[in-house]
């Protein structure tokens, strides 16, 4: 999901009927709500005064691959399959097949006792990103390590030749902000790759944040729609 300041700030929620369905300042119901629509698939509007403000930091509208903090701007000009533009509310409904009565009911405020957004949708410039879903993620934390990054079995001792990097040398940890998960990301790899070090892995750059040829990285992450974006993954080495 978007920053929770895009909906506080108004953006609101529509499903593939162009429908308003919940209250979008609320999480996670609002996660849950997601989940529940038709194809368990959404979207996000936005109109002119919110794409002014997300179009520069310190708003932006979600962290990505290769931007960091992505901006409307950023999303129109590099995904353009979730980001669709358009100068009226008609046009959007149609670039993404959504019933347009429909769509207009929801920036009309008309959402059937739904709490209404912090203030009307207006103007002559709208943005629809989406698709949009909710995912419940069940091994964020990463997998049981040692002080020096190798992969635990259930009994716990090393796995012989498994290394954890990035989200998953976390050691169970949750951690709370994009720099604190980003930093402690590093420093995990940075970990690891001393670990390998030590054991003589030809050619292991510990300086490097991208892993060397000579090592296999596994991506532990689902698949989603699109690119993927991992977010945790292990090192496999064949120790000498």
């Amino acid at each position: 999901m978007p920053e929770n300041s895009l909906f506080d700030d108004g953006a609101i929620l529509v499903n593939t009927g162009g429908v308003r369905f919940c209250d979008e300042t609320i999480w996670p119901d609002r996660e849950s709500a997601v989940a529940n629509q038709p194809g368990k698939i959404t979207f996000i509007l936005l109109d002119e005064e919110l794409i002014r403000r997300y179009s520069e930091w310190p708003h932006f509208i979600s962290t990505a691959p290769e931007i960091a903090y992505a901006c409307v701007d950023d999303y129109l000009r590099l995904r353009t399959d979730v980001a669709a533009e358009a100068r009226t509310l008609r046009e959007l409904a149609t670039k993404r097949s959504l019933p347009f009565d429909a769509l207009e009911q929801a920036v009309d405020r008309d959402s059937q006792g739904i709490p209404l957004p912090k203030r009307a949708l207006s103007g002559d410039r709208w943005v629809l990103l989406g698709l949009v879903k909710a995912y419940f993620t069940t091994t964020e934390g990463g997998a049981s390590i040692n002080k020096s990054l190798q992969v635990l079995d259930n009994a716990g001792s090393p796995v012989s030749g498994l290394y954890a990097v990035g989200q998953n040398g976390l050691g169970g940890q949750i951690l709370w902000g994009h720099v604190t998960v980003n930093a402690e990301q590093i420093s995990a790899t940075q970990r690891s790759g001393t670990s390998c070090s030590s054991v003589g892995v030809p050619g292991f750059d510990v300086t490097s944040a991208l892993l060397p040829f000579n090592v296999l990285q596994v991506d532990l992450t689902s698949r989603m729609d699109g690119p993927t974006e991992i977010r945790s993954a292990a090192v496999i080495i064949e120790e000498p």
